[in-house]
């Protein structure tokens, strides 16, 4: 019966070096993926204009945590926390941009948003335009029609 025991150790022994034969290619095939994951994520980054890191909304799994996700979320911009009611029933009957931008000094930093508060004045016809940047302000009452 020595014989069987010695068939069924070189089985065993066989197998074994099978099993990591498969666990290392297993592995080098795992490296070369991830290899080529971090590749396209430059390539998208690089073709959408994105400096670094990943591409707003690209999801990615990680060799690591291959069972989870994670998305990247851009930061939106803050409300400025003008009350542009309030500036637009401030300003005279006829004004300019340039008054709009005296009148509230934090629009140094984002000037555009002037522009952007004329644009729905103007859509809401809260305003009329009256000339090359010149501005006419509607009364606004319970007469007005």
């Amino acid at each position: 019966m020595p014989r069987q025991r010695d068939i069924f150790g070189n089985l065993r022994r066989q197998v074994d070096r099978t099993l990591d034969l498969i666990r290392r290619e297993i592995a080098d095939v795992e490296n070369h993926l991830s290899g080529l994951r971090q590749e396209a994520l430059k390539w998208t980054a690089a073709l959408s204009g994105i400096g670094r890191g990943q591409p707003q909304g690209v999801r990615v799994r990680s060799p690591a945590r291959s069972s989870r996700t994670r998305k990247v979320v851009r930061k939106r911009n803050q409300p400025s926390g003008i009350d542009w009611d309030k500036v637009l029933a401030g300003l005279p009957n006829e004004f300019t941009l340039a008054e709009i931008q005296k009148r509230i000094p934090a629009l140094s930093r984002n000037p555009r948003a002037a522009v952007m508060a004329v644009a729905r004045w103007s859509r809401g016809k809260a305003i009329t335009k009256i000339g090359d940047g010149r501005y006419h302000r509607r009364p606004r009452g319970p007469h007005v029609a």
